[in-house]
This record gives C-alpha cells, structure tokens and sequence, in this order.
C-alpha cells in the first residue's frame, strides 16, 4: 500500500492512495468497522474535532482514491473520484486462449451520457454513468451482458464456463455491493456501524431503514454546516437544523434514535471524508451570509442513492461473497 501523499500507479494511472480490502479478514462487525476506520488513518484523516469538510487541492493531479479488493490471490482495482467519492471506474484483466500476456484495460463510468472525453488517462468510456440509480437497476448489477457485470466478474477471472448463470449474478451482485458501499461507510460513521452489522457467521436479509436512506440524501445540508460551523465548539447549537424537518440518526451502541442538534451533533453523523470547493470570500468585510457573501460550494453527490443502497442491503450478508468468488 503506498502512503498517503505518495503517488501510487497503476497501468498509467496516478493514485493519491490505495486502499486493501481483504475480503477473507471481515468476518464480523468488528472487523468491518476496524477495516474502515484504518482505511481513514490511511487517508490522513483522523477522528477527532478536525474539520469534516475538507478543500480539495485543485494543483494536485492525483485525483483518484483506489481500494484493491482481494480475495484468494484475486484482485479487483478500483477508482474513486477524490473530490466526492463517487465510483469511477474498474480495471479489467484478460487473457486470451493460447497467450501469456494480460490484457489490462480501464473501464470508467460516465459523468453525464453526453460525455465524450475520457477522465482516466488510457480508460475505455462504457455506456453507463455514475448515476447510481442506473447502476442499482437490476439489468445493471445482475445482467450478465451488462458492461458493468462484464467488468466485475472479469476483473476478478471469472469465465463464462467456470460459473452458471445464477452464480454469475450473484458474484456481481454481491462484489458490488461491496464496492459501492465502502465509499459511503468512508464518508459516515452510522453508514459504518451499520453495514458492519451484515458481517455475520449467520446470513440473513435485511433492508436499509428509512432514518439511513434519508442521511444520505441530507449529506449535502450536513457538510455545508460542518464548514460553517468548523470553529465552534461541539455543544454548539446548529440554528439553521431548527427551521428544517429533523434530521435523525439511530445510535446503534446506545441503541436509541438521536436528533441532530448541535455541532458535535452534525460531525458525529458525518464521516471523515467529506470535500467541498470553496471560493474566496470576495465581500469587502463581510463574514456572513447577511452581510452579502457568497461563497461558492460545489459538493458532489454521495456515492450511493436511496435506491441503490436499499437494493444492495436486502440480500443475504455481504460476508458471504467468499462463498461465491472462486
């Protein structure tokens, strides 16, 4: 693993950092969590009273987090947009019958269906975008001629007459949940708590509730406050959350619902990665938003929907994807 700041290539690509996932090493709650809370130390990030929302260097040209899933002498690259985390593309290995040589190829997601240019130096630009209601549809994740499954399962060496139909699908289904999930428990500490909880000896199904899905709608609201916010003390009183619909969190170690109140409130709920550009305050002697200043934020959605999220919980324990790669 390279070391954060240090740049970390693959096939021509220039990580910031790349993360370990070792599949076979989460077999518990515990586990999980302590996965994802050493990926943030390894992304600098530490728990603590540091600023959420953080300025992402716009000089620096490694724009890309990487996680390498491993599983059995098997690897699956890959890359995360760093401004917002948001799921890039994966790279794939072929070999064909009769040669020694891989094949290595970037496959990246569209940012908008009109994009033409590719944002990974050297990647393949397949027909589908990062939207992440396109990439929960069913025909996406199960589909076996779907672009995406095609790049899972082939990153990962499955061929077509090692595996049936079924299991086809479910080794797709069942690495992208892990895949798509891993950014979101990066970014929030009750994303976290709960997706560790699908990590257990006894499979079971389970969908995500209501007071999750919404936090990943609100992250937007959250962040911004955690910026503004970022000096004041954690029993601070977040004014703006009374004048909206509250925003609750269930703490699953206390076992009771939280109302989201003060600052302390607002970045136990966030993650530790959550970027923000923000512009220089351009108002001669003006601080706050009455006095005319406008500072400008562009906050990238979160890596995962409602939809998405709901979908990839409700089936058997993520945990259980050893059983299905080869």
């Amino acid at each position: 693993m390279a070391a954060p700041n240090d740049t970390y290539e693959i096939e021509g690509v220039s990580f910031w950092v790349v993360l370990d996932f070792v599949i076979p090493n989460i077999k518990t709650t515990r586990d999980y969590v302590a996965l994802i809370k050493r990926m943030r130390c390894d992304l600098g990030i530490q728990i603590g009273n540091m600023t959420m929302v953080r300025p992402v260097d716009e000089n620096d040209k490694r724009t890309f987090y990487g996680i390498k899933f491993q599983n059995d002498g098997e690897d699956l690259y890959v890359a995360y947009r760093r401004k917002d985390l948001y799921l890039n593309g994966f790279l794939t290995v072929e070999k064909k019958e009769g040669e020694e040589k891989e094949t290595k190829q970037w496959l990246e997601l569209k940012e908008t269906k009109e994009q033409t240019e590719n944002t990974i130096p050297g990647s393949k630009l397949i027909n589908m975008t990062m939207d992440y209601r396109d990439m929960g549809s069913g025909k996406t994740t199960l589909g076996a001629q779907d672009a995406l499954a095609k790049c899972v399962t082939s990153s990962i060496g499955v061929k077509a007459d090692q595996l049936n139909y079924r299991k086809h699908e479910e080794v797709a289904r069942h690495l992208m949940t892990l895949v798509t999930t891993t950014s979101v428990a990066l970014q929030f500490n009750h994303v976290t708590d709960f997706m560790g909880t699908l990590f257990t000896e006894y499979p079971y199904s389970m969908s995500a509730p209501s007071w999750l899905r919404n936090l990943v709608l609100v992250w937007g609201t959250l962040s911004k406050l955690a910026l503004k916010y970022k000096d004041a003390a954690n029993d601070s009183e977040v004014k703006e959350l009374s004048k909206i619909a509250a925003i609750v969190v269930y703490d699953l170690k206390e076992n009771k619902e939280v109302v989201i109140k003060t600052v302390g409130d607002v970045k136990s709920a966030l993650g530790m990665l959550m970027y923000a550009e923000v512009g220089e305050d351009k108002t001669e002697g003006g601080t706050g938003e009455s006095s005319g200043t406008k500072k400008q934020m562009e906050l990238g959605a979160i890596a995962v929907l409602p939809e998405l999220l709901n979908q990839s919980l409700d089936i058997e324990s993520s945990s259980h994807i050893q059983d299905y790669w080869p």
